[in-house]
């Protein structure tokens, strides 16, 4: 997004636009329109990178309680492995829970 100056034309906006691996320059106006275009494109990427920025807060919120959440597992399977040999049963081949005869 910028504004440009060629052939002695003034200043006008055009927009950079991925297409695959090319980069296409899209002719928006100049004046009015392009200054309105501009405005829009600015409230656009000031959108799009608040939205950014809670996805990374949301995220950080999420893997600070990942160790908790390991905690709680790592306990519950403990709970759970004392209750089953309590119950008199073992694993067989350390895969699956089986009563012993």
């Amino acid at each position: 997004m910028a504004w440009e100056l060629r052939n002695g034309c003034g200043p006008y906006y055009t927009r950079s636009i991925r297409r695959g691996r090319q980069v296409i320059r899209q002719y928006v106006g100049k004046g009015l329109l392009g200054e309105q275009a501009a405005q829009a494109d600015v409230e656009m990427r000031l959108e799009r990178d608040a939205k950014q920025q809670e996805e990374t807060e949301s995220l950080a919120l999420l893997k600070s309680s990942e160790g908790m959440v390991i905690d709680l597992y790592d306990a519950v399977e403990t709970i759970t492995r004392a209750q089953l040999l309590q119950a008199g049963y073992h694993r067989h081949n350390r895969s699956e829970w089986r009563k012993r005869r």
